[in-house]
């Protein structure tokens, strides 16, 4: 029984345990910031630091809107350019070949030779532009006799295999639609799920585009809401421009 008493006596004598003393320090720290936080409360520390930040968040609110503003803005006006160009390369071809635009319906060999000539415009603009992809589509087919040709475009599209953090030049560009003939002559790698012509049924906006009767270029533009790209993770906003002739006629859209 002595030894019992005697160990009884040496914790009673040794204190609170480490983990009674754990709590205490725990609960005093609680206690701690809650007496700080009632002192900056009562004192408008609070309320300044928070007016603080409110306006910080507004100025980089602003700055993030002006930045993509401008960037849209750019695009604008690049693709635009490149709209131009397109369409006085069709004009250019058509009078070298003597034929007439609706002509080019049938005809996949002129096809795939134009889509070549119109490649350099395509290529470099993507090479200039922050963008993941460009391409056009002309009011032709190269098949009319198939199911829903009315929705098949003859036309072009570039786009990056993978979105990397470099400059344009250092970027895998490969063919996501247009003839195979033109990728071949163009020695341009082929997508997975390439096809010959653009859907323009699945193209947000390419009907209000191509319908488009002003004398303005830029009065044409429309740009879509963020819609996701088939065949790809992507999911992109797109900038449609019409693409006219010489005489102001509108033979298809650059996107």
């Amino acid at each position: 029984m002595r030894p019992i008493r005697e160990a009884i006596q040496k914790k009673r004598a040794a204190g609170p345990s480490m983990g009674l003393r754990l709590l205490l320090y725990r609960f005093t720290m609680v206690l701690l910031m809650a007496a700080i936080l009632s002192t900056l409360m009562a004192t408008g520390v609070l309320s300044h630091l928070a007016h603080q930040l409110s306006g910080a968040l507004d100025i980089q609110q602003r700055n993030t809107y002006a930045a993509l503003d401008s960037q849209m803005d750019a695009l604008t006006a690049q693709s635009m350019a490149m709209s131009e160009k397109l369409g006085k390369e069709l004009d250019a071809f058509l009078a070298a070949k003597g034929i007439a635009f609706d002509e080019l319906n049938n005809d996949p060999d002129t096809i795939a030779e134009l889509e070549k000539r119109l490649y350099t415009p395509l290529s470099n603009t993507l090479g200039a532009a922050s963008c993941s992809g460009i391409f056009f589509g002309l009011n032709v087919t190269a098949n009319t006799s198939l199911p829903n040709a009315e929705d098949f475009r003859a036309g072009l599209y570039l786009r990056y295999s993978g979105l990397q953090p470099t400059v344009a030049s250092e970027q895998n560009v490969i063919c996501f639609r247009g003839a195979a003939k033109t990728a071949r002559s163009l020695q341009l790698q082929m997508h997975n799920r390439w096809n010959p012509e653009l859907n323009a049924a699945l193209i947000p906006g390419s009907d209000q585009v191509t319908a488009y009767q002003g004398a303005r270029l830029a009065d044409g533009c429309l740009w879509t809401k963020r819609t996701e790209l088939l065949d790809t993770w992507e999911q992109v906003m797109l900038l449609c421009v019409p693409i006219l002739d010489g005489g102001g006629t509108v033979r298809g859209f650059a996107v």
